[in-house]
């Protein structure tokens, strides 16, 4: 037996176990049982989806570094702001402080 008859003999044992379970079907012209070409289609359906899954996500990432950037140059304008009012307050509360303590 030589390594063609012995690789028929196989795929004729699975068609017989398999095909019963996954199809009634004739075979196509091309010689493979239809549940082999229907799952050679759900596999590049599926690598299709994964790669536009892929780019998907390559996108995102991209969109989140460029909020990352301008939420943290927003942080820091919030800071300076902060830091001059609470500066300011410090100011205005030793004036008020000062003002009273003399009296009018």
């Amino acid at each position: 037996m030589d390594h063609k008859e012995v690789e028929n003999r196989e795929q004729s044992r699975l068609e017989e176990f398999i095909c019963p379970l996954m199809c009634n079907q004739e075979r196509p012209p091309s010689g493979q049982p239809n549940w082999v070409s229907d799952i050679q289609t759900r596999a590049a359906a599926q690598a299709s989806d994964i790669s536009h899954i892929r780019e998907t996500v390559d996108e995102v990432k991209v969109l989140i570094k460029e909020q990352n950037s301008r939420i943290r140059r927003n942080e820091t304008a919030i800071g300076r702001i902060q830091g001059v009012g609470t500066a300011l307050a410090v100011v205005f509360s030793g004036l008020i402080g000062w003002i009273f303590k003399d009296g009018f």
